[in-house]
């Protein structure tokens, strides 16, 4: 899927993500909506949105860069390196590379937009390394 196009004062064309076409991953108790990445005309930056389920969370992993994410919905927590945060609606989380992290909702559905380096490579608790489709 490219995205659609549009032109800047230049007349080059910049690439323009429209929500009905964004790229969606679901996975079991949340889902991910790549909004920017290489793949969709990005070449630095990845910008996606996820949304947790109710008590679910994402699997607790690391990065081989730093993550941003504001939360946009919901109320829940996340855990940073040992020490679990409450968060909340406007609330900005900055993960330092290489910080384990895990965003889990609370009582109702959170939903978050992420910043990161485009190519961002995420690594699970046992060490698997990988670059999910969503930044790539």
């Amino acid at each position: 899927m490219m995205p659609g196009r549009a032109r800047d004062a230049e007349g080059d064309g910049m690439p323009v993500v429209r929500s009905s076409e964004a790229r969606r991953f679901e996975m079991e108790g949340f889902a991910v909506i790549s909004l920017a990445a290489p793949s969709v005309g990005s070449s630095e930056t990845a910008l996606l949105r996820a949304e947790i389920e109710p008590g679910r969370g994402l699997p607790a992993h690391r990065h081989d860069h730093e993550e941003v994410f504001h939360v946009l919905r919901g109320r829940g927590t996340v855990l940073i390196g040992e020490e679990e945060v409450e968060i909340g609606e406007g609330d900005t989380v900055v993960v330092p590379a290489g910080e384990l992290h895990r965003p889990r909702a609370g009582e109702e559905p959170l939903v978050l937009l992420a910043a990161m380096r485009a190519g961002t490579a995420m690594i699970t608790e046992d060490g698997e390394r990988k670059v999910a489709p969503w930044v790539a």
